[in-house]
């Protein structure tokens, strides 16, 4: 199932709009950038109106609508601060994947490098043992392919590794309900942006 475009508010369209613009100056597909920032914040970088109005943040310290961590700015030579600023987020963001996409070549290791760092996939590229990548990033690229029609090889290299991501915690998670793993799921497309 792809974003349901029309169910977002006219500030989500916007950060869509945004998201996908710089990704694409950055040579990262946009339908990617928007389906992992659907993902990380729901297309929203503040929440609250008024006084009440803030950066929207993690129980994990991570900030704005790609939910950067402050010492993932600090490595890319960025401030705290500029976490609060949704432009600065976003280009943090391209800088990130940038990297990984060129480091691992491929949409699926690049996304899973952005969740959990590039230690558990470059352990995944050595050995290809997808428990490298525990049950969390794996529930974290279902959960992207739910939004983004990952390349057609992405079902065959992960299929043992989907078998297992049942036994992700609950509580660690907001989907709980753990799609059944088919082709389809990696089918989906999005075409978000005009």
């Amino acid at each position: 199932m792809a974003i349901d475009i029309n169910s977002l508010s006219d500030a989500q369209r916007e950060m869509a709009v945004k998201i996908g613009d710089a990704a694409t100056e950055a040579g990262i597909n946009p339908d990617l950038a928007i389906a992992q920032a659907y993902k990380e914040s729901g297309l929203k970088h503040f929440i609250g109106e008024g006084k009440e109005r803030k950066v929207i943040s993690s129980d994990q310290n991570a900030y704005g609508v790609m939910q950067i961590l402050p010492e993932t700015a600090k490595a890319y030579g960025y401030e705290r601060k500029d976490l609060n600023d949704p432009d600065k987020n976003i280009e943090i963001y391209t800088k990130m994947m940038k990297k990984y996409l060129d480091k691992y070549g491929s949409e699926d290791l690049a996304v899973m490098a952005y969740h959990q760092g590039e230690g558990p996939v470059d352990e995944f590229v050595k050995t290809n043992d997808y428990t490298k990548l525990g049950p969390k990033g794996r529930q974290y690229l279902l959960d992207i392919g739910e939004n983004y029609d990952f390349a057609d090889d992405t079902e065959d290299k992960y299929a043992n590794a989907f078998s297992s991501v049942g036994n992700v915690d609950d509580t660690t998670t907001t989907n709980t309900k753990v799609p059944d793993f088919s082709k389809e799921l990696f089918n989906v497309g999005t075409n978000l942006i005009r």
